[in-house]
């Protein structure tokens, strides 16, 4: 929608503009009052609009200097002709500085997303990393509370069977301090 309105204005000042220069019989600096429609067709960063604008003004500045121009008065050397020359020059520099300008902070734009995608995307290994690391430890600590527990589990029925296999008055004595380890 902005850029919609920003066209709106940029064509809207250009058509005045012309008009001024067309039908008025004043020299205007047309590298000075053109320049302004090329900046605002910078600020839209269309690089299209802007060349176009560019042809559009190089044309109508040539084609306002030749409905201005007395019959049989051009010369190359002619004042009105070499201002009109020069302006056309001074637009394109500064058509080239905005297109200049509009690929830089393109290129800008660009490496900034591209980083920041980078940073995600390095954020979403890191989390899965973790996500990983502790899947792991889990499966470790569960291995070792099952393994201990077997082992146990077995010294608890060695120990039995030892106690059953003793003389009867022995079990007495093993099952004190047995009862103090197990509380």
């Amino acid at each position: 929608m902005r850029s919609i309105h920003s066209r709106t204005l940029l064509f809207a000042v250009t058509s005045v503009l012309i008009v001024a220069d067309t039908s008025t019989g004043i020299e205007f600096d047309v590298s000075t009052i053109y320049s302004l429609p090329m900046v605002l067709a910078g600020t839209t960063h269309n690089r299209r609009l802007l060349w176009l604008l560019a042809a559009l003004l190089t044309s109508v500045t040539f084609v306002v200097y030749i409905v201005q121009i007395p019959a049989d008065a051009f010369t190359l050397h002619e004042r009105f002709f070499v201002n009109r020359v020069l302006a056309v020059v001074t637009l394109l520099l500064i058509a080239w500085v905005l297109f200049i300008w509009m690929n830089s902070v393109g290129t800008s734009e660009a490496q900034l997303i591209k980083e920041q995608e980078e940073k995600i995307d390095a954020a979403k290994i890191s989390t899965r990393l973790v996500e990983m690391q502790e899947a792991e430890r889990r499966a470790l600590a569960n291995e070792l509370h099952d393994l201990v527990g077997r082992k146990l589990a077995v010294l608890s029925l060695n120990l039995n069977i030892a106690k059953g296999q003793l003389l009867p008055d022995r079990p007495a004595r093993i099952d004190s301090p047995l009862a103090a380890c197990w509380a």
